[in-house]
């Protein structure tokens, strides 16, 4: 039979700790009703324990607090202050080399500050009284000595700190950079495979490792030493190109218009309006309106061809002589082997 317990109405309005006194009994039909009667928890003496325990059977089974466990010891560490603002980037004391067109330095006068003995010098000069040997006239003027010289010592070993300081830090970090990346190349070459990566790496039959090998070249140095002529002979080409360029561009360079009265003196000899008709008369054309009727129509490549072949069709380029063909054909030869183009 399943177990109830026996609640009396009155029960119903009362806290929960009350309620979880109760100790559950076998349920009866009237039989026996005195036997069902709440049991309660026995008695504790009276003191600061009855206080714990009821404190202890207040908390519900939903609270944190139901099941009881050491406090853990709490830390005693203090927050750092918070500190506003921000330092300022540090400067760099000794610079290397002279920074042109930096204010106030003169590469004549300029003084590296690892030369300490030197900087002082110039940064603190020495009266022209004292270099002269002459005495004080009073006791501030003498003071007023003593002080210098103490800043000029004072510079002279603060510089001097400070270079250590410097030198000590950059070997430092020099040796830590080379040792962190020795380590990392020993650790590279030298640590074994894991065993994971050995057990998990995939199956390569022997046969197919041996098909799929690649062989080097047995002409890999012939090809390498071709490949490096083709290279110096392109490079060469280049070269020479641009020399050419070079050559032609100094060639044309005489008729460079290099002011505003050669430009205006050309615009107008050019955009006049009987230019192409005086320049006709000397090709032999009459009343010429423009380049196409002054020097004819540009040539075809069958045209050229007709040119190479000695094949022309045209009256002019027919009757021409030996001579003009030598002639162009050298002019051609000195143009390659000077290098530009020769003046016509």
């Amino acid at each position: 039979m399943p177990l109830r317990p026996t609640v009396r109405p009155g029960l119903l309005g009362r806290p929960a700790s009350f309620c979880s006194t109760l100790v559950l009994r076998p349920f009866s039909n009237g039989t026996n009703l005195a036997s069902n009667k709440i049991a309660r928890a026995p008695a504790k003496p009276s003191g600061g324990d009855d206080i714990q325990t009821a404190l202890e059977l207040s908390v519900p089974p939903d609270s944190p607090r139901y099941v009881r466990f050491p406090t853990p010891p709490q830390s005693d560490e203090q927050p750092r202050p918070v500190v506003k603002g921000h330092l300022p980037v540090p400067r760099n004391i000794f610079r290397k080399d002279y920074i042109p067109g930096r204010r106030k330095d003169n590469e004549d006068q300029w003084v590296k500050k690892t030369d300490i003995e030197r900087f002082s010098a110039n940064a603190t000069p020495v009266a022209k009284a004292v270099q002269n040997g002459e005495a004080p006239w009073n006791e501030y003027q003498a003071m007023r000595r003593r002080l210098a010289e103490n800043r000029r010592q004072g510079l002279q070993a603060g510089l001097r700190g400070l270079l250590q300081r410097q030198v000590e830090k950059e070997h430092r970090a020099k040796a830590r950079s080379t040792n962190l990346a020795n380590r990392n190349r020993r650790l590279a070459l030298y640590t074994p495979e894991r065993r994971d990566e050995i057990l998990t790496r995939s199956s390569v039959r022997e046969s197919t490792a041996k098909n799929t090998t690649v062989i080097r070249d047995p002409l890999r140095h012939e090809k390498l030493a071709a490949s490096a002529e083709r290279t110096a002979a392109l490079a060469q080409q280049r070269k020479e190109e641009r020399r050419d360029a070079l050559m032609e561009l100094y060639q044309a360079a005489g008729k460079f218009i290099v002011d505003e009265e050669e430009l205006e003196k050309r615009v107008s000899e050019l955009f006049r309006p009987d230019y192409f008709k005086e320049e006709g008369y000397s090709y032999g054309t009459v009343n010429a309106e423009n380049i196409w009727d002054v020097v004819g129509k540009p040539n075809s490549v069958r045209e050229l061809m007709q040119g190479i072949t000695r094949t022309e069709t045209k009256l002019f380029d027919a009757k021409r002589s030996e001579l003009d063909r030598t002639t162009k054909r050298q002019k051609l030869v000195a143009e390659a082997l000077t290098g530009g183009k020769m003046p016509v």
